[in-house]
């Protein structure tokens, strides 16, 4: 019914009953009513590694309507994001109970510098999720900073107001990355190119690309604020040729299955 309703069905489903006290551990939760009601006020806590970008992100790449359901979400405070940090996310996630993670939903980077292959870091970090069965969604590409179109970061390159070297620079960089396979940019060094990759080695999958000139310092510390600009916004034809559209309406989708 609520599918039909709402075009996705929801992942929380509890009982309500004249009960004492609340039974978490049952198939599905049984609660009393003051229990469910305390339950429905809370929020849905979205946990990311970086509250602002991250936040910034899931905005952006949300497709169309569902980007608007997501904004009206976080505008009523139905959802809110929370500061995971990369380091300290996996100690957060072990310490979440049964009760806790009804109302959880994290992201995380797969930081996997090739296809289909994420760093251990995320491997233990969806482990924890899959054991504690905490709803998540690791990233297929290696960052969020790897969902930015080459159109963006072409005007980023065309928009740059300093001088005139510089600008040649990022343009350079912004030709040599449009030049390379999808592939290679989902799983690209993105803030600081090749250099930073080169003393833990390479994968071969990059083939020449490594040794582009053009391609060795990456877009810098700061691309990621690309996510906010104001000054243009990302255009849903640029998200949709850059493939991103079947990833992110599964991971929206997957968000608002816990509200």
């Amino acid at each position: 019914m609520e599918e039909d309703v709402s075009g996705i069905s929801t992942e929380v489903v509890v009982r309500v009953g004249e009960i004492a006290s609340a039974d978490w551990l049952s198939s599905p939760p049984r609660l009393p009513p003051q229990a469910a009601l305390a339950l429905l006020r809370r929020p849905l806590r979205l946990l990311v590694e970086n509250r602002q970008n991250d936040g910034a992100f899931l905005r952006a790449v949300a497709p169309g309507l569902w980007r608007e359901r997501l904004v009206r979400a976080l505008a009523h405070r139905w959802i809110e994001l929370d500061h995971g940090g990369g380091s300290t996310m996996k100690p957060l996630l072990e310490e979440v109970s049964l009760e806790d993670s009804i109302r959880l939903w994290a992201l995380f980077d797969s930081d996997a510098r090739e296809p289909e292959r994420p760093s251990a870091a995320s491997e233990a970090l969806d482990q924890v999720c899959e054991q504690k069965k905490i709803a998540h969604h690791r990233l297929q590409r290696r960052a969020i900073e790897n969902y930015l179109p080459v159109k963006a970061l072409e005007a980023w390159a065309h928009n740059f107001r300093g001088n005139a070297p510089r600008r040649r620079t990022r343009s350079k960089a912004v030709a040599a990355f449009a030049a390379m396979q999808a592939e290679h940019r989902h799983h690209y060094n993105m803030k600081a190119g090749f250099e930073k990759d080169r003393p833990a080695g390479i994968p071969s999958f990059f083939g020449p690309h490594a040794d582009h000139p053009d391609l060795q310092k990456g877009f810098g510390d700061s691309i990621a604020e690309l996510f906010h600009q104001r000054e243009f916004a990302l255009q849903e034809d640029w998200l949709e040729k850059d493939g991103q559209h079947k990833e992110t309406v599964a991971m929206v989708k997957s968000i608002l299955r816990r509200l």
